[in-house]
């Protein structure tokens, strides 16, 4: 009995330093691309005249970081790479409506052309919306997407 109770506890000890050297090991991974970046609280952030990078480490027992640019305005575009930075797994925009003081955020592909997801749901009159603003802010969002795929090549092919 007492063997069983020890083995169990071996065996716990074990999965758990597992579960720790992979997100420690995935961690720093994260930490090897923030050469120049500065450290925030929550990520670390290089800023610069028309846009700004972020690079987020997973939180503690998590493998899941996220890479982004913004316009420092009213565009995001964040990359969701996966465990170990291999590949870029989904990518994302947020986009704000100043003018009705609204912000959306939904999937893209590859070529930043929306992306329907079934955890994310909207009104046909948010879907138009939209649209309207991925149209209008498309060549923005290129410009943006290009500018984080020349800083993290290897990550985001």
């Amino acid at each position: 009995m007492r063997t069983k109770v020890k083995q169990w506890i071996v065996i716990c000890v074990a999965v758990f330093l597992v579960i720790n050297l992979i997100w420690y090991f995935n961690y720093q991974r994260y930490r090897s691309i923030t050469k120049g970046y500065k450290k925030s609280p929550v990520n670390y952030y290089l800023a610069e005249d028309n846009y700004s990078l972020s690079i987020s480490p997973p939180k503690y027992l998590r493998l899941q970081g996220s890479l982004s640019i913004t316009d420092n305005r009213y565009l995001t575009v964040v990359y969701w790479p996966k465990t170990f930075l291999l590949a870029r797994q989904k990518c994302g925009v947020v986009i704000a409506d100043e003018k009705n003081n609204t912000t959306f955020l939904f999937y893209v592909d590859d070529k930043l052309h929306y992306q329907e997801d079934e955890s994310i749901q909207y009104t046909n009159d948010e879907m138009k919306k939209i649209n309207y603003l991925e149209k209008k802010n498309k060549r923005k969002l290129k410009c943006l997407d290009h500018i984080a795929k020349k800083e993290w090549a290897k990550i985001l092919k």
